[in-house]
């Protein structure tokens, strides 16, 4: 990936992550599972690792979940 495209990515992950709480529940689900697609095809940590440290950041992430985080 480019520089450039590696900043443009950063900037779409940095806008879903301030709106993931306004976004319905299905496209979070279906982001969520977009994420562990990528990040697989990547080789990256095994899936279940991954999707834990993925759902534990998004849970700080979501307004009604992360006063509880």
């Amino acid at each position: 990936m480019s520089a450039n495209e590696t900043r443009l990515t950063s900037l779409l992950g940095e806008a879903v992550k301030n709106r993931w709480g306004d976004l319905p529940q299905p496209i979070q689900e279906c982001l969520f599972e977009t994420a562990l697609r990528c990040a697989d095809g990547n080789h990256n940590k095994n899936t279940d690792e991954l999707r834990q440290e993925l759902a534990l950041l998004l849970h700080g992430w979501h307004p009604r979940t992360a006063e509880h985080a």
